[in-house]
């Protein structure tokens, strides 16, 4: 009985693969007789294709590179005080923006390399492509430094440092986070202006499509296959580079407590770096859009994506998610019952992120940080306004978060108590942290922010920099705001 079944069942496997086989041997061949496979496979022409990609990508890399090492000098030439300086960066992105790359590129190579015997078209474009790039990445670095407080230069010499360890050590770290999103954009251009290196007989991806074209005698598969390549190319990388920057998007956010709307289709996105201060005057929505980006307050619709997750996608564990999104409360929510070191150290230890030594020892760490070592085995009723919020906060940053919300964290407070607070929040916005605070400290808000969104009837109003909100308000309802509050 069970060699029948066995017959049986290798029977059925023999016919399944014949028919299987049979599939595949008739679809290989009407495919062998289509215009992509004439024009791509026959041949091995299509494996033109990756060489000519790796080269594309080569050049772009080595490029960056060299333009960025350019860039970042020639920055530094025109903010120097040496007026010599000033004049050669000048001359240098004057000259290079206003040549076009082909040119360039046929200069570096016919008139310049080759009368010295360099040969190499692959070394020339990566020179060639470098130097264009340097004079864009001039100043994209330019814009970015000057955009960091000129009080930090002064900090940093104040402690001692040369104008060059406090640029290394302090402005660059800071001024490379501004740049970013314009950095990278000048990576994904570079890599599409690489294909003017066939000009000099690069066989890079353009080059590659072009000598299929011209073996066949076929333009369209060729070039939009080209086409479709460099597309997926930029678009993968656009994608990278937009997880990398952004923290928060917000897209057609709408919240309703019955028939109110508090939230009315806001769309936002919050990046990696940025210090995000919303103001605005009571009950426009700004806790429950702060809420809302870590569900505390469920959106009525619309989408909130956290790196790249979408936290409204009821699939989507946000338990997880939250650990990378402290939050910060307007009344503090210790935990009354369990002490200080305890309040800090309970998410860690009980998610199993940290073993309770390592906890402890990282709590102890923070503590001492902002001078309450003292206050790790009292509970938190024996302790002042501002020490539980001091408190509150480092218990957030005992999650390692990529991301601090802040909501309203001095409103609570004795006015002698709101300085220690904020300035833990300065300090933490000089590490780095991504912060989104809602706040009535104006002058926190012109100190610290990159941006400051200003949030009125359930909208975002008006969003730029502290310098133009302040200084250049454009909405008449935000001069009204500023006029009542400053």
């Amino acid at each position: 009985m069970w060699l029948s079944f066995l017959e049986t069942v290798n029977m059925w496997l023999s016919f399944l693969e014949t028919m299987w086989l049979s599939f595949f041997e008739t679809m290989w061949l009407s495919f062998k007789k289509t215009i992509f496979y004439n024009t791509m496979i026959a041949d091995g022409r299509w494996l033109l294709i990756p060489k000519g990609l790796g080269v594309t990508l080569l050049i772009a890399f080595c490029a960056i590179i060299i333009g960025s090492v350019l860039g970042c000098m020639f920055a530094l030439f025109k903010i120097s005080r040496k007026k010599v300086l000033n004049i050669i960066a000048d001359v240098y992105v004057t000259v290079i923006r206003g040549i076009p790359m082909a040119t360039q590129l046929m200069i570096f190579y016919f008139v310049i390399f080759s009368p010295m015997g360099m040969s190499n078209a692959v070394l020339v474009a990566i020179i060639s492509f470098g130097i264009n790039s340097g004079a864009y990445c001039t100043e994209i670095f330019r814009a970015g430094i000057q955009g960091v407080d000129h009080g930090q230069m002064e900090a940093g010499r104040s402690l001692g440092l040369s104008w060059w360890q406090t640029m290394y050590k302090i402005i660059l770290p800071q001024a490379f986070r501004t740049i970013l999103p314009t950095y990278t954009s000048e990576f994904i251009i570079l890599i599409k202006e690489t294909s003017v290196a066939s000009f000099i007989a690069v066989v890079d991806l353009q080059k590659a499509c072009d000598n299929i074209r011209n073996a066949t005698f076929n333009a369209w598969i060729p070039l939009l296959s080209c086409a479709a390549i460099y597309l997926c190319l930029t678009l993968g990388l656009t994608k990278l580079f937009s997880l990398l920057e952004k923290r928060i998007e917000v897209n057609n956010l709408v919240k309703r407590f019955g028939n109110h709307v508090v939230l009315n289709d806001v769309t936002e996105k919050i990046s990696k770096g940025e210090k995000v201060v919303i103001i605005g005057p009571s009950g426009s929505g700004k806790s429950t859009f702060l809420r809302c980006l870590n569900l505390l307050e469920v959106p009525t619709s619309g989408h909130i994506l956290f790196e790249g997750t979408d936290i409204t996608d009821k699939n989507t564990n946000i338990d997880v998610l939250r650990r990378k999104m402290g939050m910060v409360f307007q009344h503090f929510n210790l935990f009354p019952h369990l002490t200080v070191l305890q309040n800090i150290t309970l998410a860690p230890i009980t998610l199993k992120l940290q073993s309770k030594e390592e906890a402890e020892e990282n709590a102890m760490r923070l503590l001492k940080r902002i001078g309450l070592a003292d206050k790790a085995n009292v509970h938190p009723s024996s302790i002042s306004g501002g020490q539980k919020q001091r408190i509150a906060i480092v218990r957030s940053l005992a999650m390692n978060p990529d991301v601090i919300l802040f909501d309203e964290p001095t409103s609570a407070l004795d006015p002698e108590m709101v300085g220690e607070v904020l300035q833990l929040m300065k300090d933490l916005a000089n590490d780095g942290m991504t912060m989104v605070v809602v706040t009535h400290e104006m002058g926190f808000a012109r100190e610290v922010a990159t941006r400051i969104l200003f949030m009125d009837g359930g909208v975002i109003a008006e969003s730029d920099t502290p310098d133009k909100i302040f200084q250049n308000p454009e909405s008449p309802r935000l001069k009204q705001f500023l006029n009542a509050v400053l």
